[in-house]
């Protein structure tokens, strides 16, 4: 997901048409994620905020929890927030997500 991030804030800086991972450069998996989306803000720059921006569906989460993601949200001021979800446990959520 991380390297996805630039060209994904290059896309909406640019009011480049973002609809599939492939347009950010990820593929729609991964070895760690079942699926990957994306979700754009509106291109003519009335909602810069996207949440999630790029949602990763977690590959046999385990003892994570069914149904696990992790997605990068975009604040409408351009920065990106890491938050979960389906996380049974906080101790197995990424360092600096919620």
């Amino acid at each position: 997901m991380a390297g996805g991030k630039t060209n994904y804030e290059l896309g909406v800086v640019n009011s480049t048409a973002l609809a599939v991972p492939g347009d950010i450069g990820l593929g729609v998996s991964s070895g760690n994620c079942t699926t990957i989306a994306i979700n754009a803000p509106i291109a003519d720059g009335s909602t810069p905020a996207a949440s999630p921006a790029i949602q990763c569906t977690i590959s046999s989460p385990g003892r994570i929890g069914a149904g696990a993601t992790i997605q990068l949200v975009r604040t409408a001021t351009g920065l990106y927030n890491c938050t979960t979800t389906g996380f049974g446990a906080a101790a197995y959520k990424p360092t600096g997500c919620s």
